[in-house]
């Protein structure tokens, strides 16, 4: 269900690009980059911004003093921007990883928020699991690793026009499997730690610590599926108990 209401944000975040394109022949990174160039020509304290921040390494190691960075004219700190394609280089980052991040968060709190609605009406609704269950059915692995290398043909084959779709899917993926092994992090933890705050804080501080690990922790406990033995013994002692009682 999660997955069905992110595809739909997904879905979405598509049909904005294919719009932009449509509108301006461009695809939207381009697009966006000669916009944010137009405004930095006609706003010198937006260029002033962008060019401290540009600059941010070469002042904190001193090779930028603070009564040059004064005496540096808007049209130098255009010049600077430009060769350097920062503008182009920060939205390229930006702009899939807020497009990603408006998808997963869209798809989960659309999901949520449907279904809190639902049970709030007394509508039944599909049960939802604690966040240590939270992987992905074996019988999808193909189709995340299928898609996973669709997202690198365009750089692979040079088709610049889907560097951006390739980025996000790339990025989407990314994050699903995070998500699980963050959700695996959980499952360990909860076997030591009682205590619900002291886990959702180590949980948070590993998860901002090395978040691009558990990329790869929760595609390897996907393959390997650690969690599935233990659930089932779990579910199978607890389904033994009620018959005894």
């Amino acid at each position: 269900a999660l997955i069905i209401s992110a595809a739909g944000w997904l879905a979405a975040a598509v049909l904005l690009v294919g719009d932009v394109y449509l509108h301006t022949g461009s695809d939207i990174l381009t697009y966006s980059t000669e916009r944010a160039n137009a405004a930095l020509k006609s706003s010198p304290m937006l260029t002033h911004m962008v060019y401290m921040s540009a600059r941010a390494q070469d002042i904190l190691a001193g090779k930028l003093n603070y009564t040059e960075f004064l005496q540096t004219s808007q049209e130098q700190m255009l010049k600077y921007i430009d060769s350097g394609n920062i503008v182009s280089q920060t939205l390229g980052y930006y702009i899939p990883t807020m497009i990603m991040g408006t998808v997963v968060a869209g798809g989960f709190a659309g999901y949520i928020a449907a279904r809190a609605i639902a049970k709030a009406r007394g509508s039944a609704v599909a049960y939802l699991p604690p966040f240590e269950r939270f992987y992905l059915p074996r019988k999808v692995s193909k189709y995340f690793l299928l898609m996973y290398i669709v997202s690198l043909l365009p750089e692979l084959f040079g088709w610049e026009d889907y560097y951006i779709a390739g980025y996000v899917l790339s990025s989407l993926i990314s994050t699903v499997f995070m998500i699980q092994g963050i959700s695996f992090v959980e499952f360990l933890l909860k076997l030591k730690l009682k205590n619900r705050g002291l886990r959702a804080f180590l949980v948070t501080v590993i998860s901002l610590s090395i978040s691009g690990l558990l990329v790869y922790v929760g595609l390897i406990e996907q393959m390997i599926r650690i969690r599935d033995a233990r659930f089932t013994l779990l579910d199978k002692s607890n389904s033994d108990g009620g018959n005894k009682i």
